[in-house]
C-alpha cells in the first residue's frame, strides 16, 4: 500500500467535524523512490479514484493506523467527492477520545495535513522521473502531521474563527472611505 499527504480543514462549532482534500489533481509531490531506488516527482489524474468512488468503502484513519479510526463511507460517516481540484472530504466525527484530540491539534496547527492510502491499478510512467497515478484502489485517508505534496497544506476553523474573520471584514468596510 502507498500513502499520500493532502489539506484539512475544521469547521463545524462543535468541533467534531473535518473537511478538504485527501488528494490534490495535477499537482506534484515532494520527489520519491521506487523500490529499485530511483527516484521520480508523482501526480495525480483527475478521476484516478473514480472506481473507489462508485462502491466506496474507505476509512478515515488516525496517521494510517487502523486500530484508530475517525469515520467511514460505511458507517456514513465519511463522504468522498470529486471536484476539479481533488478529491474532496467530509467527515463527521464520533464524540470519542480520539476525535476530540485530533480536532484539538488541527486547530492548534499540530496536524496540518492529509494523506491516502492506496494501491496503483494503472499509472503512466513513460516520461522519465515521473510518474501518473490514472487509476487507484483507494483504502483509506488519514490526518498526518508531514505532507509528501508540497501544494498540501491545512487550515483550522471554527465559530469563533469564522466569527472573528466576518467581524474583521465588517471593520475594514466600515472605515473605508466613502
Amino acid at each position: 500500500m502507498e500513502y499520500r499527504n493532502f489539506t484539512i480543514r475544521q469547521e463545524d462549532a462543535n468541533g467534531l467535524k473535518l473537511s478538504g482534500y485527501a488528494a490534490k489533481y495535477n499537482s506534484p509531490s515532494l520527489p520519491m523512490r521506487n523500490a529499485a531506488g530511483a527516484e521520480f516527482i508523482e501526480e495525480i489524474a483527475y478521476g484516478a479514484f473514480d472506481r473507489s468512488l462508485e462502491t466506496p468503502d474507505v476509512s478515515f484513519l488516525w496517521q494510517h493506523d487502523a486500530k484508530m479510526p475517525l469515520a467511514s463511507t460505511l458507517s456514513g460517516t465519511l463522504n468522498l467527492r470529486n471536484e476539479k481540484d481533488g478529491l474532496y472530504f467530509e467527515a463527521n466525527l464520533p464524540d470519542t477520545q480520539l476525535a476530540r484530540d485530533a480536532v484539538t491539534l488541527v486547530r492548534a496547527g499540530v496536524v496540518r495535513q492529509m494523506s491516502f492510502g492506496f494501491f496503483v491499478r494503472e499509472c503512466d510512467e513513460t516520461t522519465p522521473g515521473k510518474r501518473i497515478l490514472q487509476d487507484c484502489d483507494l483504502r483509506e485517508i488519514s490526518l498526518v502531521e508531514r505532507a509528501a505534496y508540497p501544494a498540501a497544506g491545512a487550515t483550522a476553523r471554527s465559530l469563533s474563527l469564522a466569527t472573528k474573520q466576518r467581524y474583521q471584514t465588517l471593520l475594514r468596510l466600515r472605515r473605508a472611505p466613502k
